[in-house]
């Protein structure tokens, strides 16, 4: 049996358990606990693992420091059938002698073939990963082994150490490497660049530079290891925040263009100096990627051109196996022509089937948008579709362009547009929605129209068209900070229950103008729509009385059929504390509730 615990409490459950039975086992700190037993919870539940001698999976996320890790070495050289170990041990007091204690105990479990160790921002040192080293080499079985060592200054003594850990590991399928904040340089990184050419047997590989401050000159070596890894199917690279530029983005993109196997691929890339040239020549490196499936490519903060987006995206298009792409280009001064460009790229992607492309946070303008869309409109696969264009000066003129351009995508199935502060008013509304209740096949929206004008006419438009939706399934509205009134939401719950087949409703209507009959309205639709099971609902900051609560409580008790309730009616100041504790008593005598939030 697999068993997990938490905290003290845990350890009581545990000790009336057949130790010799349990062959999983999961121990994690109780949440937002300061009780004193909780802390003294690893000292108890150490000696007792000696007794699970069938035990084959543990994982431990517990407090660490020498004394402990002597206590836990020791209960490890007992657990022979152990072949996966996962110990969290993030910021624990754990030097040298607590790490070889630890290790003379794995080094006992040589059945293990899965290891993950997290030791970041400890007291580890360059010795202690020489040992930690030397236990790794001697695990035969290794297949998927993930290391965090974030936050360290690491002589080049420790990155050898780390890298014969890798190279020795001769069955290595999967590897995780955690290294931000870290002082590589480009010894270091060559260190690590060759260990990781050596696993021939590579197919999946995670690496985390981030926050490292490195440059072209550091990341070479390492992606020239990169680019000896025939075997790669998975690649994540998370470099957030170094200093790459052009240059270090063409050493990476020469290393992927050499991975002819990769099917999934995450970039993370965001603030690192890169232009137009870097971009250009990522594009040169997808279209050696013949078979990319999954990309996920996060540009933010940077300085790319017009010309450079065109040249990535018309290398996506080479990529004719790519169904799947969530490109992120944000705060990064692109305009109209950027747009325009970056859609004329995606014409001939016709595998893709779900796009992800968030743009916000800059000055596009009001047609940027629509144009882009009638480009997109091209790829006749595309199945589900999210836009994040926040924050870019659409204006009602542009979002009213871009509701047309949604009638040219017939197989939408899922929708998600993010339209939050765009000075949108209800004007534009109309059209917009009229757009997306042409798309016959629609079974999931998702609309944010956050902090802008949006009054109650708006509301009418907008939930008038979702009727017309008739496959939808799941819906969620985000429409805070705008112009609602009690009208509005009438009119919109008067809508909503025109929806037959709903299972998933979300109404984000946080600080707007809501009163009692506006929840009187919405308890009329969670009464009326008995196919919905999972509510979100956020009426924070609105003015509510207790008899808006008092009435909410009464119908969410009554609502069998909804098993999921997310639930935020906080800060209405005209209701009463003891009002709000009396919804959430009311809310868990409902008989199929499975699980229920609130603030």
């Amino acid at each position: 049996m697999f068993k997990i615990f938490h905290g003290s409490n845990g350890l009581k459950e545990l000790s009336n358990c057949d130790l010799d039975q349990i062959v999983g086992l999961k121990f994690t700190p109780a949440l937002n606990s300061f009780n004193q037993n909780d802390f003294q919870a690893p000292s108890l539940l150490i000696p007792q693992l000696q007794k699970c001698i069938n035990l084959k999976t543990l994982d431990l996320n517990i407090i660490m420091n020498d004394n402990l890790a002597l206590e836990l070495g020791s209960s490890l050289k007992s657990l022979k059938k152990l072949t996966k170990i996962s110990l969290n041990f993030f910021k624990q007091q754990i030097g040298l002698d607590g790490i070889k204690n630890l290790c003379e105990g794995l080094s006992q479990c040589t059945s293990l073939n899965h290891l993950y160790l997290n030791l970041s921002y400890g007291r580890v040192c360059d010795e202690g990963l020489a040992i930690l080293s030397s236990t790794i080499t001697n695990l035969k079985n290794i297949q998927t082994l993930s290391l965090h060592l974030g936050g360290y200054k690491f002589g080049i003594q420790g990155y050898q150490a780390i890298g014969q850990a890798i190279s020795n590991s001769l069955n290595l399928t999967k590897l995780i490497l955690q290294l931000n904040q870290i002082n590589l340089d480009e010894q270091s990184s060559q260190i690590l660049g060759t260990s990781i050419s050596k696993c021939f047997n590579l197919v999946d590989l995670d690496i985390n530079f981030a926050y490292s401050q490195i440059d072209a000159t550091k990341i070479n070596g390492f992606c020239s290891g990169i680019a000896n890894c025939q075997s790669l199917q998975k690649l994540n690279l998370l470099l957030d925040e170094n200093k790459l530029g052009d240059i270090g983005v063409q050493y990476l993109s020469q290393a992927l263009s050499n991975c002819k196997n990769l099917k999934d691929l995450n970039l993370f890339l965001k603030r690192n100096e890169i232009g137009e040239q870097g971009a250009s020549q990522l594009g040169q490196a997808f279209k050696s990627c013949q078979s990319l499936k999954k990309l996920n490519l996060y540009l933010d903060s940077n300085k790319i051109t017009p010309q450079g987006l065109y040249d990535l995206s018309f290398g996506l298009q080479q990529c004719s196996s790519l169904t799947q792409l969530d490109l992120s280009i944000l705060n990064s001064n692109l305009d109209q022509q950027s747009l325009t460009l970056l859609g004329k790229g995606f014409i001939n992607c016709q595998s893709l089937k779900t796009l992800k492309l968030n743009l916000g946070f800059q000055n596009l303008g009001s047609n940027s948008a629509s144009e882009l869309c009638s480009y997109l409109s091209n790829c006749q696969s595309i199945q589900n579709l999210t836009l994040v264009i926040s924050d870019c000066r659409i204006r009602d003129q542009g979002v009213s362009n871009l509701g047309q351009q949604f009638k040219k995508f017939p197989n939408l199935i899922s929708l998600s547009i993010n339209l939050e502060s765009n000075q949108i008013s209800s004007a534009s509304v109309q059209n917009l929605v009229s757009g997306f209740s042409d798309c016959q096949n629609l079974q999931s929206l998702t609309l944010d129209l956050g902090s802008n004008a949006i009054d109650d006419q708006g509301i009418l438009d907008l939930s008038s068209g979702l009727v017309k939706c008739k496959q939808l399934q799941k819906l969620q509205l985000a429409i805070p900070m705008n112009e609602i009134s009690d009208e509005g939401v009438e009119n919109l719950a008067k809508n909503l229950t025109k929806i037959n087949h709903l299972t998933v409703l979300s109404l984000n209507l946080f600080r707007n103008n809501i009163q009692d009959q506006g929840v009187f309205a919405l308890c009329q639709v969670l009464l009326k729509c008995k196919s919905i099971k999972n509510l979100t609902l956020n009426l924070r900051y609105n003015q509510i009385s207790n008899l808006g609560v008092k009435e909410l409580a009464k119908c969410l008790q009554c609502c069998n059929n909804i098993s999921v309730v997310n639930l935020d009616i906080l800060m209405n100041f005209s209701v009463d504390q003891q009002q709000y504790q009396k919804l959430y008593q009311a809310v868990k005598k409902q008989t199929n509730l499975v699980h229920f939030f609130h603030f």
